[in-house]
């Protein structure tokens, strides 16, 4: 560290850890007092966060939306679903939530906007970066109303909390206004459209990573794709000019995991390519935005395109295979971890799904769509009868009840005849070390935009 310091030019972070501890880098937990102070004094039990912000998250918000505190929370909650942590969602997650989400109850107290009928309107927010973006309705906004919301209604039930507040969630939920939509789609917020570039897609955040805007309808499949499309369209086809790279690493990324979702995978797979082939995209997949500008959310968002192409958990339910392209013909993955706690194993042959193997880490309900017609299926080695597996619901989820440390296995052929093993997939020669400067790596164009010319 002193080594590092003295030379004056800090390209890397060295943090030394003792043997056996841990690295406390600090939470929202910790810093819980500086979220309520980030309110207007009269907003009591509320809590909120700026749009910059140190790590300490002492940052006024004042009395606007508290969006992005909410958007930071939904990471919390993914963090307890993937880690099956109930007692750190009951007693650490939900008073953090619902002290923000008093800040939009505090937000509409200052600044009612309802129609006669009871429809609950957003006088005032902002869908970042888009210019103009700020505006009535603003979907991003809307977006994370629904989300939290439904999230503290959910975890009421769920540990039984009996909240006198949960009424007026529900309220809020039944008579907030419906997305902004016009014929392209999902649009910025009420008096704007989605009509010109924009590299992130916070106007689709309902979608993704929220999830509130669900593919389990023709009619919501439909909005999905024509928002889509046309913000993929506007972005990249436009001959507009804007300050901001209109196009980046970030949105070939979010496209390619949004259409995995639809099950689209051929354009999941198009937009996978469309990032690798990213002009600013090194042969090792770190990216940058000009030349001195590295961004390393995108290379960590390529990643999760992989994965999402790979399984899904929203909503209670696991996909398996979900996006995974017949391009690809063989594909393995051995315990991929989902939201429920449950570590996945699964393999496609030629592109027909041989197995897929779930091992419960907490006890929590399994909806599962493994992706295979008319399974066998064992829970620890013993045959299920078809009775007791019953049949899957219209989208294909099956039902299971695994206890703690059990494992179901879902197979085309009987146990004794299915190979469980995961390997490594075999490569042709042309087809390795496709990573780091070399001959190989010359057909990518970052490999001259990094490397210069020798």
């Amino acid at each position: 560290k002193d080594e590092f310091h003295k030379r004056g030019n800090l390209k890397y972070t060295l943090v030394y850890v003792p043997e056996g501890k841990d690295i406390d880098y600090g939470t929202d937990d910790e810093y819980v007092e500086n979220l309520e102070g980030n309110v207007p004094g009269r907003w009591k039990n509320s809590a909120a966060i700026g749009a910059l912000f140190p790590q300490d998250m002492d940052s006024y918000n004042g009395g606007k939306v508290p969006d992005m505190l909410i958007w930071i929370l939904h990471d919390y909650w993914l963090h307890c679903q993937f880690a099956g942590d109930w007692e750190r969602k009951k007693t650490k997650l939900f008073p953090i939530l619902k002290k923000a989400f008093n800040s939009y109850l505090n937000y509409l107290e200052d600044n009612p906007l309802t129609d006669a009928d009871g429809t609950i309107h957003i006088k005032k927010s902002w869908s970042p970066e888009y210019k103009p973006g700020r505006g009535q309705d603003i979907n991003f906004t809307l977006a994370l109303i629904r989300w939290s919301s439904q999230t503290l209604l959910n975890m009421n039930k769920e540990f039984d909390l009996n909240d006198p507040l949960a009424t007026k969630w529900q309220q809020v939920l039944d008579d907030l206004v419906d997305f902004q939509i016009d014929e392209n789609g999902l649009r910025i917020g009420k008096d704007i459209p989605f009509d010109k570039p924009h590299r992130h897609y916070s106007h689709l955040l309902g979608v993704y990573p929220l999830a509130v805007i669900k593919p389990d309808t023709d009619e919501s499949r439909a909005l999905i794709r024509t928002t889509l499309d046309h913000w993929l369209d506007v972005t990249i086809n436009s001959t507009t000019k804007i300050k901001a790279m209109p196009v980046t690493g970030y949105t070939a990324t979010g496209a390619s995991s949004m259409y995995a979702t639809l099950g689209d995978k051929e354009k999941a797979l198009y937009y996978l390519k469309f990032f690798i082939d990213h002009k600013n995209v090194s042969p090792t997949t770190m990216y940058s935005e000009g030349k001195n500008n590295p961004v390393i959310e995108s290379p960590l968002s390529f990643a999760t395109c992989v994965h999402d192409m790979l399984i899904q958990s929203n909503n209670g339910k696991i996909h398996v295979f979900p996006g995974t392209p017949d391009e690809w013909g063989n594909a393995a993955f051995h315990h991929l971890r989902t939201q429920g706690a449950f570590l996945v194993s699964a393999k496609k042959e030629k592109t027909i799904t041989q197995f897929v193997a779930v091992k419960s880490l907490v006890g929590s309900p399994c909806i599962i769509n493994p992706g295979i017609e008319n399974p066998l299926l064992y829970i620890e080695g013993k045959k299920i009868s078809n009775k007791k597996l019953g049949k899957p619901d219209i989208n294909g989820f099956y039902t299971l009840n695994l206890k703690k440390g059990e494992c179901a296995i879902f197979s085309v052929l009987s146990l004794e005849k299915t190979d469980l093993a995961i390997r490594p997939i075999i490569k042709k020669e042309k087809d390795k070390n496709l990573f780091g400067y070399s001959d190989k790596t010359a057909r990518l164009s970052g490999h001259k935009y990094y490397g210069g010319k020798k």
